[in-house]
């Protein structure tokens, strides 16, 4: 007895992409002679196998029929299918082994799908009618690939790999029938059967039926919606009727064949054909129809057998029907618009004094599509920390307040706390390394760079320690958050005006503004930082973006105000201290212990931005470091030429780059696996 044989698999390669590797295809398959192609055991007649090199065509002549042997159900199809069987002989006599289901078989007797002699495919040709005739209405093809190994289990070698192309032929001839072809049913044979829902119609079409529905549904409350069926109580069905076709005596459900005759509703058959409950409403309280929202398809395959009982139906006809829903809401009566809620972003918040931050309230509308009022702000403590209608607060003295949003009567509140806490480590700004030669220094393309050491490349220095830096013992800047939002000039012109007063109580015109997690800053708000330092008497400023987590500095972005106010668009301020995905590529591909810096910033900044970050170097040797730009859209990375890079006093690793996207710090130059 022949037992089903398993599809064979292709094994494909996949390639990284063009900066870290790739593979190689399969060579390409070779034509199976025909000398190796045979049918093995089963011969029906009237169906005529024909064979070339890679190709096997079976068709039929005008009357056919199977001889009364079992059909081969065992391979896993219908009782009334009937297979022809394929041998394909290996092409040599050290070939051992072929690919099932992905994996080298054995070539012997069990029956696995394979032979002593070779491998062993299965094509269904004909389907059942009655005792010898049988059929397919329609041709098919299929592509049949084959892999031969030597050797034994444990240590199969791949030899050769072939493929064969099977082609079955339509058959019109005598005794052929639609029933192997599952055909659409008839526009004429469907139709609504008993539920009657006023404002539902039933539209029909060949293979489809549509319930459509007008303004306004109404349910019958006299009638009771199907609560039978064992569906929801709450649900108004409607019933399709599907017609059976000509000699149709019974039809499959669930799984099992049964007699068309008048029966119970729920069993889904009756003398007429076959009944089906769709669900086309929600029934109210006050049995009206409240809708159903969504629309929504159903696709059913009907089995139709002809004959007088179980122990000689025979399938007639195979037929499949589309039905769909459509969206259907009730008119409702609109809402009046209010205010559901207030949410004020961050809930609490440290300051110390002198210190600002910007909160965001969030108003929930119902309908959430309704216009929102706006929002007053308010201190419960002025004295503590006052608050702008801009939803900025200022601390003022030691103590907590409550700054509270208000719209449309609902409130939300944050809790403030000022005091002088100690400050977070800050990256240092200032220092001053002396360079060490790079033990491996690396020549710059073009020689327009210089040597690559280790406090930068081509004799440039440190752009935070030269002689005459203005901002080199300056440190002077205020501190503000913009939590999760772009900033804005209100917020960046006050700190600048207060960055330059305390730079000027030192006799100096340069100053600092930092800002913590903030997303985005404009060109606008950089030329409205130079002209808010020039208004209280300072000539230079920078905007120092600090990105934190728990309250800690993780990474710092350095920015020159007046280099920004000349860029074409917005910079993005974030930057987290690793990228999972670019470790685990990088890891995958290089021998090298390596850091990562990920810009919120997608390309180039338009312009030279220094960093800090607070990355672990204790495994890495700080004088022999690399840093590579690193894009994810093309997955491309190159070498950072001069990054005048050094490591702070407080710990924070300093360098530069014009480009954003991901920076990986290396321990030397990468180094391939």
């Amino acid at each position: 007895m022949k037992k089903k044989m398993l599809a064979l698999l292709l094994a494909c390669s996949m390639a990284l992409g063009t900066a870290l590797g790739g593979g190689a295809a399969d060579a390409e398959a070779a034509a199976v002679p025909a000398d190796r192609l045979s049918q093995h055991n089963t011969i029906v007649t009237g169906v005529k196998f024909e064979k070339e090199a890679g190709k096997i065509t079976y068709s039929y002549e005008d009357s056919i029929s199977w001889p009364t042997q079992t059909p081969n159900t065992d391979l896993g199809g219908v009782k009334s299918t009937i297979y022809a069987d394929l041998l394909i002989t290996r092409p040599s006599d050290d070939v051992t082994a072929v690919e099932i289901d992905g994996e080298p078989v054995a070539l012997d007797d069990s029956a696995n799908g394979t032979t002593p002699t070779g491998m062993l495919k299965y094509f269904p040709v004909g389907q059942t009618i009655d005792s010898q005739n049988y059929a397919y209405a329609e041709g098919k093809t299929w592509e049949v690939t084959v892999k031969w190994f030597t050797g034994s289990s444990g240590g199969y070698t791949l030899k050769s790999t072939e493929m064969v192309t099977v082609t079955r032929a339509a058959y019109s001839g005598e005794g052929s029938t639609d029933a192997s072809v599952r055909t659409k049913v008839p526009a004429d044979r469907l139709s609504q059967y008993n539920t009657t829902v006023e404002g539902i119609t039933l539209q029909t079409g060949e293979g489809t039926a549509r319930f459509a529905y007008g303004e306004e549904i109404t349910w019958p409350g006299d009638q009771d919606p199907n609560v039978d069926l064992g569906a929801d109580a709450d649900s108004v069905y409607v019933d399709l009727l599907i017609e059976k076709p000509q000699d149709a005596t019974a039809v499959k459900i669930g799984g099992e064949i049964v007699k068309l005759e008048d029966a119970d509703p729920p069993t889904g058959a009756t003398s007429q054909g076959l009944l089906h409950y769709f669900p086309v409403a929600l029934r109210g309280s006050d049995n009206t129809v409240a809708g159903l929202t969504g629309e929504k398809s159903w696709t059913l395959d009907i089995d139709w057998y002809k004959g007088s009982s179980s122990s000689d139906f025979q399938l007639l006809k195979l037929e499949t029907v589309t039905v769909t829903r459509e969206s259907y809401t009730p008119p409702v009566e609109p809402e009046e618009p209010s205010v559901a809620e207030v949410k004020v972003s961050p809930v609490t918040l440290k300051l110390t004094i002198g210190e600002s931050a910007e909160l965001t309230a969030t108003v929930k509308m119902n309908p959430e599509e309704a216009e929102s009022p706006s929002v007053s702000w308010s201190s419960s403590d002025d004295a503590v920390a006052s608050v702008d209608d801009n939803g900025v607060v200022t601390a003022l003295k030691d103590g907590t307040t409550t700054i509270a949003a208000t719209a449309g009567g609902k409130h939300g509140s944050c809790a403030v706390a000022v005091g002088d806490n100690e400050p977070e480590p800050e990256p240092e700004p200032t220092p001053d390394p002396e360079p060490t030669p790079d033990p491996d220094p690396q020549p710059t393309p073009g020689g327009s760079s210089g040597s690559s050491s280790h406090g930068g490349g081509g004799g440039s220095g440190n752009v935070w320690g030269n002689t005459g830096n203005p901002y080199a013992a300056s440190n002077s800047g205020t501190s503000s958050s913009v939590a999760g939002k772009a900033l804005t000039s209100s917020t960046v012109t006050s700190q600048t005006s207060k960055a330059v007063a305390a730079a000027l109580k030192n006799d100096q015109k340069s100053a600092d503004v930092v800002i913590k997690n903030a997303l985005s800053a404009s060109p606008k708000v950089f030329e409205d930082m130079l002209k808010a330092a020039k208004k209280a008497g300072g000539e230079q400023v920078r905007l120092l973006a600090d990105s934190t987590v728990g309250g800690k500095i993780q990474a710092r972005l350095y920015i020159d105000a007046a280099q920004a106010a000349n860029l074409g668009g917005d910079i993005k301020l974030g930057a987290k201290t690793d990228d999972a995905k670019a470790r685990t590529l990088f890891d995958k591909y290089f021998r090298n212990e390596c850091q990562f810096v990920k810009f919120s910033q997608a390309g180039s900044f338009g312009m030279e931005i220094q960093a800090a970050v607070r990355v672990n170097l204790e495994s890495m040797k700080v004088e022999n470091l690399r840093f590579y730009s690193y894009d994810p859209a093309s997955n491309s990375y190159s070498l950072i030429d001069n990054p005048q890079y050094f490591v702070d006093a407080n710990g924070f690793l300093h360098f530069a780059t014009q480009k954003g996207d991901t920076v990986v710090i290396s321990d030397g130059l990468l180094s391939r696996k």
